[in-house]
């Protein structure tokens, strides 16, 4: 999407943290793994949860490998 910002809105269960997610994940793929490469933050608990939870099932599904995958709530 050419890095732009996009706003939506759309039922529970419509797949928008997925289409946040996997162009994240797809630039990631094949570029320098040193260091800190992406950021996500997000407002409550539960979405930080449900981010955490979308970012393992796509990584597990494609073939984006990722060293580690951690969560730090504060």
């Amino acid at each position: 999407m050419d890095g732009k910002d996009v706003v939506a809105m759309s039922r529970t269960g419509s797949g928008k943290t997925a289409a946040f997610v996997i162009p994240m994940l797809q630039k990631l793929k094949g570029r320098d793994t040193k260091g800190i490469r992406a950021l996500m933050v997000s407002p409550t608990r539960e979405l930080a949860l449900q981010t955490f939870k979308v970012v393992k099932e796509v990584r597990n599904r494609c073939e984006i490998r990722l060293k580690s995958t951690e969560i730090t709530i504060f």
